[in-house]
């Protein structure tokens, strides 16, 4: 199974939202290609990855500047939109029997 590069970021944005009210929205970001983006509050490697960090002058669309490429599948904990993160203020607690993990290759 071939597996495409996740660009992953920590959202400066939502660390500011959260330090203002004390919510805990998700604040790692995860772009694949063409696929909607992805916002976790934890993630890590599952198997064989290479992951490979990157500070530019360069920065991302979004305006980042370092970042995390990792290419190999990654598990994500409570995986959401931006529109779910917004809103997301207390930590998700997963209904009993449900599984908060995401595996995205």
């Amino acid at each position: 199974m071939t597996t495409a590069k996740k660009i992953i970021h920590v959202n400066k944005s939502i660390i500011g939202m959260n330090v203002k009210d004390g919510g805990n929205r998700p604040v790692f970001t995860i772009k694949q290609g063409s696929k909607p983006v992805v916002y976790c509050r934890s993630w890590w490697p599952v198997e064989d990855v290479s992951i490979r960090g990157v500070q530019s002058d360069k920065p991302l669309s979004c305006g980042a500047r370092a970042w995390i490429e990792v290419v190999g599948p990654i598990m994500v904990m409570n995986a959401m939109s931006y529109k779910e993160a917004l809103v997301s203020v207390e930590a998700a607690k997963p209904t009993p029997g449900e599984d908060p993990c995401t595996l995205i290759y």
